[in-house]
């Protein structure tokens, strides 16, 4: 193994890189949560608007099916969604890479 530059580079056996590769993806997995929040000032059309549609989303946590799949698929991300109906939010679970984290929390916002 040789680290230049940020660039690794592994060498040796085939069944030595690939198990040395695939230790090092699982210790760059990181995890991150947060809810779902309205960040509009009370008292306007785009916080009551917002406050609606997540009053809605808490309640079929399901509509994010689609975009879990695809991030798990493409990018081996892990999406986890649990609806707080009593907060009218859904409380979020990332678990990957932390450049896709970051990605997926951009498509979040």
């Amino acid at each position: 193994m040789l680290l230049s530059n940020k660039t690794l580079k592994l060498t040796g056996r085939s069944d030595v890189v690939l198990n040395a590769e695939l230790q090092l993806r699982k210790e760059m997995i990181t995890e991150l949560t947060f809810k779902l929040e309205n960040r509009y000032s009370p008292k306007t059309t785009q916080y009551k608007n917002l406050a609606d549609n997540l009053e809605k989303v808490s309640k079929m946590p399901n509509i994010f099916h689609s975009m879990i799949w695809r991030w798990e698929v493409e990018k081996q991300v892990k999406i986890t969604v649990d609806n707080n109906t009593s907060a009218k939010t859904c409380d979020m679970k990332i678990v990957g890479r932390p450049s896709e984290i970051a990605k997926v929390k951009q498509e979040f916002n």
